[in-house]
């Protein structure tokens, strides 16, 4: 049986740990980089997406109180229709930027299903 000094042990385990913090550390340093991507295509896909739904709903409420006081106009002055008219314009207007933001959120999601899941699943 080979008897090890103590000076052999000391060494032997402070040479393990060493080995095992270098692991640790390369790690770290693999997730730390997956975060830092995960964080810039969240930053740069899924936050513009989000901002144009958000404006396509505003859009779209818009849209709504237009159509509210297109009713109201008419309902309180059936022969003006200079202010319906008006109301109308600003009606068909909004419903241009409701269809552009859908578009331009619908391309970025579409972009985003195209690159598979990103979050929650390691990348092969």
């Amino acid at each position: 049986m080979i008897r090890l000094s103590i000076r052999r042990k000391i060494m032997g385990i402070a040479v393990a740990l060493i080995v095992l913090m270098a692991i640790t550390s390369v790690m770290t340093v693999v997730l730390v980089m997956q975060v830092g991507s995960r964080i810039e295509e969240l930053t740069y896909s899924y936050m513009p997406a989000y901002g144009d739904l958000a404006r396509a709903n505003i859009r779209s409420l818009e849209r709504a109180l237009a159509i509210r006081r297109i009713i109201i106009e008419k309902l309180q002055s059936p022969d003006d229709n200079g202010q319906y008219t008006a109301l109308r314009d600003r009606y068909d207007a909004l419903d241009g930027q409701v269809e552009l933001e859908i578009l331009a959120a619908r391309a970025l999601i579409h972009g985003l299903i195209e690159k598979g899941p990103a979050f929650g699943m390691y990348r092969h």
